[in-house]
């Protein structure tokens, strides 16, 4: 639609419906149209062996029990400000940043992004007003931290599908050098990141 010019009818048709319309248009005009006899796609064949259902289905039963886990009222936000007052109060910004988004970190592999993100977000402005740094930039490094996450199927969705496609990738594989670039991506939000946040806000 973006190459199309305004006011097009089919620009604006493929607009109103967005990309999963145009998808699901598509993909019934192939099931409808039929080449002698046979549908140009056998939507049966290609959800049997087009659609990788073990990601999905891993997907599915994954993200409620992390929702819920991470949910208002489960006292999570609460016990975390309690625990990391007495290992936060008093250090450096460095040090403070170090051990703010590394829990983040290691939360957000095992936890919905998102959810890691807002239980996390009010326990780092508070501390950052204690101790000295600049509460906007450390949120916007807590939300670059929260989305590093593929070390468990229960990270993020895209975890969860990473970890089901046994068929591309192993999970030793996964865990190996996921790991690494786990550590590597924390180190360049620690070694770039607060200089340049303190910096440019």
């Amino acid at each position: 639609p973006s190459l199309m010019p305004k006011g097009f009818f089919i620009k604006t048709f493929l607009d109103t419906i967005g990309a999963v319309g145009t998808i699901m248009l598509v993909v019934l005009t192939m099931v409808c149209v039929k080449v002698e006899g046979k549908p140009l796609m056998d939507f049966r064949q290609m959800a049997i062996e087009g659609i990788q259902w073990d990601p999905l289905i891993l997907t599915a039963a994954a993200l409620p029990v992390v929702n819920a886990l991470t949910a208002e009222g489960t006292g999570i936000k609460e016990f975390l400000i309690q625990v990391l007052g007495p290992l936060l109060l008093g250090r450096s910004v460095l040090t403070f940043a170090i051990i703010s988004l590394g829990l983040a970190l290691l939360i957000t592999n095992f936890a919905n992004n998102g959810m890691t993100a807002l239980i996390l977000m009010p326990v780092v402005v508070s501390f950052s007003d204690a101790l000295g740094a600049n509460p906007m930039a450390m949120v916007i490094l807590l939300i670059f931290t929260v989305h590093v996450a593929i070390m468990t199927p229960a990270a993020c969705p895209m975890a969860a599908m990473l970890h089901g496609n046994t068929e591309w990738i192993t999970t030793g594989q996964i865990y190996k050098y996921g790991g690494v670039t786990v550590l590597l991506v924390l180190l360049v939000i620690l070694a770039a990141g607060i200089p340049l946040g303190n910096l440019l806000l």
